[in-house]
């Protein structure tokens, strides 16, 4: 048996901050850096499904993002007067 192992394929995720998505992952710490982003005119924001019952109690979370009514297949990126009332005044620092 050789020990020869095949190298890994190289592939870009999508959703690990290639552009057009861009998590900040690395300003997570810094509260009022991403506040500013929040508040950027250029700012977009893909919303995820997520299903809660009548008392808001989290039942299903498959992440399925919004997608175009049209077209299916093309993500739906909202600006920040779409999702104002989920984002409210920004983050809080814990």
């Amino acid at each position: 048996m050789s020990s020869y192992r095949r190298p890994p394929t190289l592939t870009t995720s999508f959703y690990a901050g290639q552009p057009p998505l861009n998590r900040l992952s690395f300003q997570r710490g810094q509260v009022e850096r991403i506040n500013e982003h929040l508040q950027a005119k250029d700012a977009r924001f893909i919303l995820f499904k997520w299903v809660v019952n009548s008392s808001s109690q989290l039942i299903n979370r498959d992440f399925k993002p919004l997608v175009k009514k049209d077209q299916p297949g093309e993500l739906l990126f909202l600006n920040r007067q779409d999702v104002s009332s989920l984002i409210a005044d920004g983050f809080v620092a814990r």
